[in-house]
């Protein structure tokens, strides 16, 4: 079976990277869900967005407001996996010692595992969750001030309306 080749390009209308198999002559991007044809000219493929889409007709703001959601998004991906990698690990030592606990009848080391893991799992939380907002508060301040420049309903309006 011959081995497939990829393409490494670039959306033109909210500059994510995209890796597309070779044969792919049609995509939407996942980040601004543009519609968008894979083009050749003079040897060189390149993505062009699809003239009929509505969806890749975006202002300078609404462009910022696509890359501001998606800089939020890996942020908090990233903090999540290390909330997940940290509750795995406390998962597992937790398990170890229990075995380790039943299989000698050591209460004590029982209780003191359950009650370790619940505090551990707790002080992940806090950080992990207290870190996460930290470091997107400014650009969740930014996409506030461009939802408002642009004329959609911010997170605040959205939860005014709803009450």
């Amino acid at each position: 079976m011959p081995q497939k080749k990829f393409l490494s390009l670039t959306c033109p209308v909210c500059e994510t990277k995209l890796k597309l198999v070779e044969t792919i002559t049609y995509v939407v991007c996942p980040s601004c869900e543009a519609e968008l044809n894979v083009t050749n000219d003079e040897g060189k493929d390149h993505l062009e967005s699809v003239e009929t889409a509505e969806a890749a007709r975006f202002s300078p703001q609404e462009r910022e407001l696509i890359l501001i959601n998606a800089k939020i998004r890996a942020k908090d991906d990233r903090y999540g996996m290390g909330c997940a990698i940290a509750t795995l690990v406390i998962a597992g030592l937790a398990s170890i010692s229990m075995v380790f606990a039943l299989d000698y009848h050591l209460t004590f080391l029982l209780d003191l595992t359950v009650f370790g893991s619940l505090v551990s799992l707790g002080l992940v939380l806090v950080l992990f969750t207290s870190a996460s907002n930290h470091k997107t508060q400014p650009l969740a301040r930014q996409r506030e001030q461009l939802l408002t420049a642009i004329g959609q309903p911010s997170g605040a309006e959205i939860q005014d309306s709803k009450a």
